[in-house]
């Protein structure tokens, strides 16, 4: 088989056989015939060839040489050739690489950046400029033209990447390409402008003016002529631009931390040709002006004419009358004479290459329209602006200025945050022995209260020298004036957060001002309706609060607004008197009321319940804060309405600590209505006792939930059927779990009936499934399946996508129990994408279980453990208890089978102690088998067999354990003497599976 053949021809030519260089040509020709076949890629008739490279000889000779040359090139690379008496060819099926094919290639069409990258690098000169043959005037006419054509091509890619590199700032790199573009073509004049103009924006003046001189010289040398006028008139701006430099920027106290990609978004804006109006736009203490000095500094030498800085906070409106003056004082613009100021600066800044740093520009507004005149007439001036309000000019880009970014609560390494390198950088100014160690926790905390914000934790730091770090983060949750600096040469208007936040309210109008404050009651983000109706801030209204920078736009439509802003939003409308209250009754009613008709929704088997539940997520935290209004005036009827909808989203998120304590909030509630003897209070108690039975049951705390259960269904009874239904569903699951398997049977098919005559086909599938695992339990496949695969059908008739995957889940059981062991990994594996796609923890924790367990049969067992770890960390997350059980028993088993004894103790430990707490009769003879089956691995096989005779008998252990138990005993006992089978046989009769639980827990 032919090695790989490797032809570079771009360039001084060279050729490698797997790597090796290929030597031993009898002559350039035989090296030219060989590359002529590669690039031409067609096969050639021997008399064309042996004219080609020998035409100067009789064809006789010609031909001789031909075949010289042939037998040369078949020894050298003999299996890249394809040879026939009448033609010859480069065989394109053998393994190679040929630069000219892949440069071709890569500028196909309108290639894109990466492609234009790949061929540059590939072009490292002139096509074959090494080779010469003697006496073939045809090969040479046909080399240079193939060297035209890539020459060509190879300088549109280099114009192309010079001027998109041009474009973004990245000069040296520009630089670089339009170099090579000289090399191919040192005569083409635009190319000498084009090198001027880029080394003096990369600060080499220098070099620039050096560049001219060449140009110069080379044109006189070779031309005649002397640089067109826009050449000398380019060196002579470059020239005249040292002799007047800008003066230096503000120098600031303290390093620059953080916001490299910032920095490099904006340099590459201000680069854009069509970017002359950048307005850096944020909140007050964001860091706009700092980080609008970092890029000016940076970009200094960009510009041929300099890097102004014009602060503008010291300016008093109105703009049209002081701001050009402000601007030409800065640019040091003379203005003794009688013309206005706004015409001796556009006089100044005509012919120059500028940047204009604005800073602090919200309250000058109206002079927008005289910046807009400045761009026209001073073509080639650029302004960066700072503003917490958008400057609303078509020259306008904008670029958003946030926090620092801030580590989450657990992160390990929160000092590669740049909001925490700020605060250590300005806590060692006041406490130079200040490390991250001490108080770790605290700083975390303090970043994240003011949400980044430079100027909240500059402010932060500089109260250590009073103050911990833990202090600080409790004063700055009490109040927003507890962040004030006693610094004097800081503007008064930075001295605080709260300071900082007045000079943007002091720029509201009344009603801006009304509608800021009212917004404070929403949280996590409004939709348009919601603050119309609860705040009275129409869309015209919430687009000014935009644009001052009070209020960002998420990528779904939501209005948001920063913590910090709320909370100063918040204490302003606690300062409005009643205008508070009145707001947060809004709130909660409207709330309220969305959750009382997504109830009607559920309970009318409206379609798309996952849209339902994922619309109450999206307002979960407005959700929560409507609720506490309604939990602190004890009001048990609003609690009643939003019950049902709160306690299923919490369900399908698995945040069932919360819906717990929500139940709980509104059964207390409406036992006090009972006791006050309040109409409809007996029934509204009856609801919030069967969802609270539901969220225990789930966290496995059975005894409870079937206490709750009970009674919240002897008041809904003959009432409300939905609940009554639900209940009856719930105590079946308790059954189920509790082993009395015929009991969970009948009070399935009880809630069956009842969600039927309803009409609530949702349900109606859920009990389905629930009826066929019974079945599955008791060891009735056939039944199992048939009941499973009714409800199956019903949800993906109707788009009940949870029920479905839970429907799928149950088939793998199914097919596990008859162990058809690829059927169920795909069962699971589909439901688990399922669970996934709805982001519900709960289920992809149950798939991953059951996914866990089947590789666990299959011997799969590295891959069983790591999908078991997960299923039980996401169980530990949702403490679900009962999960947490299931997922610790099946590890033990992965353990055991690995050889890792001591982790199989410490899983089987926590399981059996779990299962005390619970309790759960199946769960605990689920994990009286592994502590068999380990007893047995160490030798204690009487004990063991003892325990399994005790599983076995138990009427609560389903068929799989008894299957599996019932395969080990027979085995077990031939190992033993037959007085120690009788006496494990007796072992344990009439004992408590729990007792015997707690008996064997280890340690």
């Amino acid at each position: 088989m032919s090695g790989k053949l490797a032809l570079r021809l771009l360039g001084n030519i060279e050729i490698t056989l797997d790597g090796e260089p290929v030597t031993g040509f009898v002559s350039a020709k035989a090296q030219a015939l060989l590359c002529y076949l590669a690039v031409t890629g067609r096969p050639h008739p021997r008399p064309s060839l042996a004219g080609l490279l020998w035409g100067e000889k009789s064809e006789e000779a010609a031909l001789g040489n031909l075949r010289k040359a042939i037998s040369n090139l078949r020894r050298l690379v003999g299996g890249h050739l394809l040879v026939t008496r009448q033609t010859v060819s480069f065989d394109r099926t053998a393994p190679y690489w040929l630069d000219v094919e892949e440069f071709r290639r890569l500028l196909d069409g309108h290639a894109p950046l990466h492609n234009l990258r790949r061929a540059a690098e590939l072009y490292r000169g002139d096509f074959m400029v090494g080779l010469y043959v003697r006496g073939a005037p045809d090969f040479e006419e046909w080399v240079l033209l193939t060297r035209a054509r890539l020459q060509t091509q190879a300088m549109e890619a280099f114009q192309r990447l010079t001027a998109h590199h041009a474009r973004r700032g990245e000069y040296r790199r520009a630089i670089r390409c339009a170099e090579r573009l000289l090399e191919m073509n040192p005569w083409r004049e635009d190319g000498h402008r084009q090198l001027m103009w880029l080394l003096a924006h990369a600060g080499q003046r220098e070099a620039a003016l050096a560049q001219y001189e060449r140009c110069r010289r080379l044109l006189a040398a070779d031309l005649g002529v002397e640089p067109l006028p826009e050449t000398t008139a380019l060196y002579e701006r470059i020239r005249d631009s040292r002799r007047a430099a800008p003066p230096p920027l503000p120098p600031q106290p303290t390093a620059f931390v953080g916001r490299e990609g910032e920095l490099r978004g904006i340099a590459r804006r201000l680069a854009h040709p069509d970017c002359r109006l950048l307005t850096l736009w944020g909140p007050g203490g964001s860091g706009k002006t700092r980080l609008a000095l970092e890029v000016a500094a940076r970009l200094r030498d960009a510009f041929l004419n300099g890097v102004y800085f014009v602060p503008l906070a010291p300016v008093t409106p109105p703009a049209a009358a002081h701001l050009p003056r402000a601007i030409a004082e800065s640019l040091a613009v003379p203005l003794h004479d009688a013309r206005e100021p706004a015409e001796r600066l556009l006089d100044f800044l005509r012919e120059k290459e500028a940047l204009l740093v604005l800073d602090n520009f919200e309250h000058l507004l109206d002079g927008a329209p005289f910046l807009a005149r400045l761009l026209t007439e001073a073509p080639e001036v650029k302004l960066l602006v700072t503003s917490r309000e958008r400057l609303r000019l078509r020259w306008e880009w904008l670029f958003e200025v946030r926090g620092l970014p801030v580590p989450a609560d657990t992160e390990r390494q929160p000092q590669r945050f740049a909001g925490v390198e700020l605060f250590l950088q300005e806590a060692r100014r006041v406490r130079p022995e200040f490390t991250l160690r001490q108080e770790q926790e605290a700083v975390i905390r303090i970043c994240r209260l003011v949400e980044g914000l430079p100027l909240g934790i500059e402010l932060a730091a500089a109260l250590l020298g009073e103050h911990s770090a833990a202090e600080i983060a409790d004063g700055i949750e009490r109040t927003m004036g507890f962040l004030r600096s006693p610094m004097q040469d800081i503007p008064r208007r930075h001295r605080s957060l709260q300071a900082a936040f007045d000079h943007s309210w002091g720029l509201l109008s009344a009603e801006e001002q009304r509608a800021f404050r009212r917004l404070a009651v929403f949280r996590g983000g409004f939709g348009a309706e919601a603050a119309e109706q609860i705040a009275a801030a129409p869309p015209a209204l919430l687009a000014a609060l935009e644009a001052k920078s009070l209020l960002r736009r998420s990528p779904t439509g939501r209005y948001e607004m920063l913590e910090v802003l709320r909370r100063y939003a918040e204490e302003r409308l606690a300062e409005a008197g009643d205008e508070a209250e009145r707001a947060r009754a809004r709130h909660s009613a409207y709330y309220a009321d969305l959750l009382r008709r997504l109830v009607e929704q559920i309970q009318n088997d409206a379609a798309g319940l996952d849209e339902t539940l994922n619309h109450i997520w999206a307002e979960i935290e407005n959700v929560q804060a409507a609720w506490r209004w309604a939990v602190e005036r004890d009001d048990w009827r609003r609690l009643d309405a939003m019950l049902p909808a709160l306690t299923a989203a919490y369900q399908r998120r698995s945040r069932f600590h919360e819906g717990e304590q929500a139940a709980r909030e509104a059964v207390a509630a409406a036992r006090r209505a009972v006791a006050r003897e309040e109409t409809g209070a007996r029934v509204a108690l009856g609801r919030g006792l069967t969802m609270l039975g539901a969220v225990t049951r789930t966290l496995g705390r059975f005894d409870e939930a079937r206490a709750f259960l009970e009674e919240g269904l002897r008041l809904v009874e003959e009432v409300d059927p939905w609940e009554q239904a639900s209940a009856l569903n719930d105590l079946a699951i308790l059954a189920a779990q509790s082993g009395d398997y015929r009991t969970a049977n009948r009070l399935f098919e009880e809630s069956l009936a009842l969600f039927t005559a309803l009409g609530h086909r949702r349900m109606e599938a859920v009990l389905l499934n629930n009826i066929g695992l019974i079945y599955r339990t008791m060891g009735e496949q056939d039944e199992a399946y048939r009941f499973i695969s009714a409800s199956l059908r019903i949800c993906r008739e109707r788009g009940f996508r949870t029920e479905e995957a839970r429907a799928v889940l149950s088939l793998g059981n199914v097919a596990l129990s008859r162990r058809d062991y690829d059927e169920a990994v795909r069962r699971y594996r589909e439901g688990l994408a399922l669970f996934q796609s709805l982001g519900n923890r709960w289920g992809e924790a149950m798939a991953l279980g059951n996914l866990g367990i089947t590789l666990t049969e299959k011997g799969d067992y590295e891959e069983a453990r790591r999908v078991l770890v997960e299923s039980l960390a996401l169980r530990r997350e949702m403490g679900d208890r009962q999960g947490i059980v299931i997922a610790l028993n099946n590890l033990v088993q992965v353990s055991r089978e690995l050889g890792e004894e001591k982790a199989a103790w410490g899983y089987l430990g926590e399981s059996l102690r779990l299962v005390r707490e619970i309790p759960s009769v199946p769960l605990a003879l689920d994990a009286l088998v592994e502590v068999a089956r380990l007893r047995a691995g160490q030798g204690d096989r009487a004990s063991a067999l003892a325990l399994l005779h005790f599983v076995a008998r138990h009427p609560a252990t389903d068929t799989v354990t008894q299957q599996s138990v019932a395969a080990l005993i027979p085995e077990w006992e031939r190992s033993l003497p037959p007085e120690a089978v009788a006496e494990a046989r007796e072992w344990g009769q009439g004992r408590d599976a729990l007792a015997v639980a707690e008996e064997v827990l280890p340690g």
